[in-house]
C-alpha cells in the first residue's frame, strides 16, 4: 500500500478535462480507474490534497475521499487476537514501546547539509531503531551534529519515540560540487519538433527522428579548433511522439449495482491488532468504502480508527452500443496517456473490429507533442 496519499472517487462527466487540468496544475496522479462514463477514482500525493480540492470545486465535481493513509515508522507485530482483556494488555505494552524506544528521526532547519549525513552521525552515535531513549546521551549527540561541515549549531530533543534535531547552518557553507556532466537522452521514438539548448551541443535537429536512448544535447562543447571539452548539459528537447494501444472488449456483460442497504462498522486497531471483532454484515455480495484515521498521530501511538461501510450489491445484465463501448476505452486509454506524458493536445483515432460474438478490438492511434529530454533538477 503506497503510504502519504489520498484515494478520491469522483462523479461527473467529461473526466479527461478534469485530469487534463490536475496534470497541468502539477498534481501527482496515480493507479488511476474507471467504472463507468461519469465516475472514477485516482491517488493523488497528501502534498496536492488543497490544490486537487481546490481544482474538483472549481469545476464543480463531486468528490469522497475513498482512503487516506500516513506514514509511519513504528514496527508492527504479529499478534493474534486474544479479546479485549489482551488488547488493553497489547495496549499498555504498546504506549510503553512508543514512548520508551526510538522509533523516528526527525531533521529540521537545514537547506545545504545533507540530512543522510545528519542521520549517519546520529546512527554512529547510537540512535538507531528500537533504541531504548534512556541510553541517549543528547549532549553527545549535539556534539556528533555540531561536528559536520556546515553545521554552526544544533539542538537535539527526544519527544516520544522521536529523536528531533534541529540545525543552524553556516552562511557561508556550500555543499561540494561533483563534475560529473550526462547528456540528455531521448524518452521515446519521435520527430524532433523544439529544441531549448542552454548549454552544451545540441545533437539533433527539428525534423530530425530519433529512437529512445538517443543523445539529444551531449554534455560537451567545442572551441573554433575542434577541439572537445565536457560540459554541463541544460535544456528541454520536445517531440511529436506517437503511441498505440489495443483492448478487447464486450458489448454484454454483468455489473454489480448497489441494492440500497448499507452497513457501518467501526474497529480499532494498534501494531496489526484488531481490538474489535470482524463485520457482521449478512450481504453476500457488496462493495466497501474505508477510511483509515490516526487517534493520537501527534502522540506517534500507532493507534488507528477503521471506518468501513459496507454496500449491498447485486448482478444486472448490461448491454452496450460497440461504438459508444469504443469510445468509452479510447477516452481511458487518452486519460492514461496524459497522465503519462502531460501531453495537452493529443490527436488520436480507432479502428473497431469484432472478433467473436459481442466481443470486439479496439486500436487507438494516438499523436503528440511532448517533452521527450530535458536537464536533471539540480544540474
Amino acid at each position: 500500500m503506497k503510504l502519504n496519499f489520498l484515494r478520491l472517487r469522483i462523479n461527473g462527466f467529461n473526466q479527461t478535462r478534469l485530469i487534463g487540468t490536475l496534470t497541468d496544475a502539477g498534481v501527482d496522479i496515480a493507479d488511476l480507474r474507471k467504472f463507468s462514463a461519469s465516475e472514477m477514482s485516482f491517488c493523488v500525493a497528501k502534498k496536492h490534497r488543497d490544490k486537487t480540492f481546490a481544482i474538483l470545486e472549481k469545476l464543480c465535481y463531486n468528490y469522497i475521499v475513498e482512503e487516506r493513509t500516513d506514514a509511519s515508522a513504528l514496527c508492527k507485530l504479529l499478534l493474534k487476537r486474544a479479546g479485549l482483556i489482551a488488547g488493553a494488555v497489547v495496549f499498555s505494552a504498546a504506549l510503553w514501546l512508543c514512548f520508551g524506544l526510538v522509533w523516528r528521526v526527525d531533521v529540521a532547519g537545514n537547506e545545504k547539509v545533507d540530512t543522510l549525513t545528519i542521520e549517519r552521525a546520529l546512527k554512529e552515535n547510537g540512535v538507531t531503531l528500537g533504541k531504548p531513549r534512556g541510553k541517549l546521551d543528547r549532549d553527545a549527540l549535539r556534539n556528533a551534529v555540531n561536528s559536520i561541515d556546515g553545521v554552526l549549531e544544533s539542538s537535539v530533543e527526544i519527544f516520544g519515540g522521536t529523536v528531533k534535531v534541529t540545525v543552524v547552518e553556516t552562511t557561508d557553507f556550500e555543499p561540494p560540487e561533483t563534475q560529473e556532466f550526462s547528456d540528455i537522452t531521448s524518452d521515446y521514438d519521435a520527430e524532433i519538433t523544439r529544441i531549448i539548448a542552454s548549454a552544451g551541443t545540441a545533437e539533433v535537429t527539428v525534423g530530425s527522428r530519433v529512437f529512445k536512448g538517443e543523445t539529444l544535447i551531449g554534455a560537451y562543447v567545442k572551441d573554433a579548433e575542434g577541439n572537445v571539452t565536457r560540459a554541463e548539459a541544460k535544456g528541454s528537447v520536445y517531440g511529436k511522439v506517437a503511441f498505440s494501444k489495443t483492448e478487447t472488449f464486450k458489448t454484454k456483460e454483468y455489473v454489480a449495482v448497489r441494492t440500497g442497504k448499507t452497513y457501518k462498522s467501526s474497529r480499532y486497531s494498534i501494531f496489526g491488532l484488531n481490538i474489535k471483532g470482524k463485520e457482521k454484515h449478512g450481504f453476500e455480495k457488496f462493495e466497501t468504502e474505508t477510511e483509515t484515521v490516526d487517534v493520537f498521530r501527534d502522540l506517534f501511538v500507532p493507534l488507528k480508527l477503521k471506518r468501513t461501510v459496507f454496500y449491498e450489491t447485486k448482478e444486472e445484465e448490461r448491454v452496450y452500443d460497440p461504438v459508444e463501448r469504443a469510445e468509452y476505452f479510447k477516452s481511458i486509454i487518452l486519460d492514461e496517456m496524459i497522465v503519462k506524458a502531460g501531453a495537452s493536445e493529443i490527436s488520436s483515432s480507432y479502428t473497431l473490429t469484432l472478433i467473436a460474438e459481442d466481443t470486439y478490438r479496439i486500436n487507438v492511434y494516438m499523436e503528440a507533442e511532448m517533452l521527450i529530454g530535458e536537464s536533471r533538477k539540480g544540474e
